[in-house]
């Protein structure tokens, strides 16, 4: 897109869609833009030397334009407005009757709008206004929050919100707090004066990445080096991330992360699978149902999830749910064999899941099961039989040998019954099977294959009237011989 020189606009200037704003030192832009997949159009930050950078703020996240027809621009009462198409405005902020003002983007990553004749007189920043990105000088109360994006297409306002302040349970002691739907979701350690004290974990890096400078009710943050790229950001998935630009690679260089979203208890709720290598940038939800089941919310996979069929109790069966950690309130069994724990859960009809190993022995889970996410481990879930797509297939596994093999025994039989009437009084003396012996069966004409018969004294002589000398060994069917 084109970009104009110029860091401002002016009480009756615009830029549309297509033109930019550039902060002085050219560290910034301001302009339209539209995320990942999204046709949208949202006017927003971010920084200028980045190539296909992501937003580190956005005016209208909530109130998109459908099209290119955006305009930014100041109404006829002083409002600083984006204004579409068809006519209809969205106000990005708002100081009625002042025309002594202009909007402009710093090197910081503040948009402001201030004095034309006093430019430190700021009226109103971006910065008190965040979205998702905390940004060095930027500071960040209970009051001045951000706020995750809805998906990696949607900047729309999520789920997750983060800010600093008193502890939830100790009132005296600051903290940063992730909140997920007003709930508490994530706390750090408090703030006692130590520019890492609220997390001590980058104490242990090679370099310190950021210092925070923080009272009883606000923070803010210094990167280290100081004229390094770095931003902190709140996630689609609720995590915060330390992340610093590698100007040699020109990627964003992730330095932490917490909370990883499946730590965080039963994320997932009841019976719901949490899948930590789910890629934040995509839209792919992080929670699933494990088969047999389905989310309680179709809106909301964070909800859990409820069997599609009621357990039967008899007739039950287990499906392998590979690649996984043990939930919550296990339940440990004495018993050695795999068989004896699968057994032990089958016959308790409040038994859920198993899981057996030679190392861990047998655990039990009854009722809903919490706190389920991918790891190393196989546990053995109990659903409804319909609700187990293999167990037709394993039904024609277990059925079908034993059958087919009931069928080639009478056939054997009757052809052995057959030979031995037509071949009654005679004797086979010598130990070793002569070719002349042998006779054949059936051959096939596609293949040439030979499918012998032998008479039963003829296995006799040659195994020496199945000599133990002659045994190899012995199999699920019966002993082996040499002949």
């Amino acid at each position: 897109s084109a970009t104009t020189p110029r860091d401002t606009i002016a009480f009756n200037e615009s830029i549309s869609d297509g033109q930019n704003l550039v902060s002085s030192n050219k560290k910034f832009v301001l302009g339209f833009f539209s995320p990942g997949a999204s046709s949208h159009r949202y006017i927003g930050v971010w920084y200028n030397s980045v190539p296909r950078g992501t937003a580190v703020w956005i005016a209208n996240r909530n109130d998109p334009v459908q099209d290119k027809s955006g305009v930014l621009k100041f109404d006829e009462v002083g409002n600083l407005i984006v204004k579409n198409g068809t006519g209809s405005s969205f106000i990005v902020a708002s100081e009625m009757g002042v025309r002594d003002r202009e909007a402009a983007i710093l090197d910081t990553g503040n948009f402001v709008l201030r004095s034309m004749t006093d430019r430190s007189k700021i009226i109103w920043e971006s910065f008190a206004s965040p979205t998702d990105t905390w940004l060095p000088g930027m500071n960040i109360t209970l009051g001045n929050l951000l706020k995750s994006w809805k998906s990696y297409d949607d900047p729309a306002t999520g789920d997750y919100t983060f800010g600093f302040g008193p502890s939830i349970a100790n009132a005296s002691a600051s903290q940063f707090i992730i909140m997920w739907n007003r709930i508490s979701f994530w706390t750090s350690e408090s703030w006692n004066g130590d520019t890492n004290s609220l997390i001590p974990v980058l104490k242990s890096m090679g370099i310190i990445p950021v210092s925070f400078q923080c009272d009883n009710l606000t923070c803010m943050y210094t990167p280290n080096p100081a004229d390094i790229m770095t931003k902190i950001v709140l996630d689609q998935s609720g995590s915060l991330n330390i992340t610093q630009f590698n100007s040699e690679a020109k990627l964003w260089t992730l330095l932490w992360r917490h909370p990883d979203s499946c730590d965080v208890s039963n994320l997932c709720g009841v019976n719901g699978v949490c899948n930590s290598s789910v890629s934040v940038s995509t839209s792919e939800s992080i929670c699933k149902c494990p088969e047999g089941f389905a989310p309680q919310e179709q809106s909301n996979s964070r909800k859990g999830c409820t069997r599609k069929t009621p357990l039967q109790c008899n007739g039950d069966r287990f499906i392998d749910m590979l690649n996984m950690t043990f939930p919550d309130n296990r339940q440990k069994l004495s018993v050695v064999e795999k068989s004896e724990c699968e057994f032990a859960c089958m016959e308790n009809c409040s038994c859920t899941a198993y899981a057996h190993s030679l190392s861990d022995g047998c655990s039990l889970w009854h009722g809903n099961l919490t706190h389920l996410q991918n790891g190393v481990e196989t546990l053995h879930l109990r659903v409804a039989a319909s609700e187990s797509h293999g167990h037709k297939m394993l039904w024609i596994a277990y059925v079908l040998p034993p059958v087919a093999f009931l069928v080639f025994c009478l056939i054997s039989f009757i052809w052995i019954r057959r030979w031995k009437n037509k071949g009654k009084g005679k004797q086979h003396d010598h130990p070793l099977v002569m070719a002349s012996d042998v006779m054949k069966l059936w051959e096939s004409e596609d293949t040439g294959s030979h499918f012998m018969m032998l008479s039963f004294s003829q296995i006799e002589n040659a195994t020496d009237n199945f000599s133990t000398k002659n045994k190899l060994g012995e199999g699920g069917f019966g002993p082996v011989y040499k002949v």
